[in-house]
């Protein structure tokens, strides 16, 4: 898997933000380092992945939200929490 840079790992793993993951979301993680095969490729179009990291949010009809890019604890919090969900 790719390595996620230090403040994304970070606010991930921050105590706030791991707390709204746990009751509101499962977090699955999509492997983008050999980009090249075809498997790959293909769930990266589906998910419309064009750059990491990528966050996005689902629901059981679809896509919610999506944000790209590295941010803050307090960032991800705010935009996790303005996401609709568990609202």
């Amino acid at each position: 898997m790719r390595p996620l840079p230090d403040a994304q790992a970070r606010a991930l793993a921050d105590e706030r933000v791991a707390g709204w993951i746990g009751e509101h979301a499962i977090p699955a993680y999509v492997d983008g380092t050999d980009s090249t095969t075809e498997q790959a490729q293909r769930e990266l179009r589906m998910l419309r992945i064009e750059a990491f990291p990528t966050l996005v949010l689902f629901d059981s009809e679809g896509e919610l939200s999506r944000r790209t890019g590295v941010f803050s604890a307090g960032e991800l919090l705010n935009w996790l929490e303005g996401s609709g969900v568990g609202g």
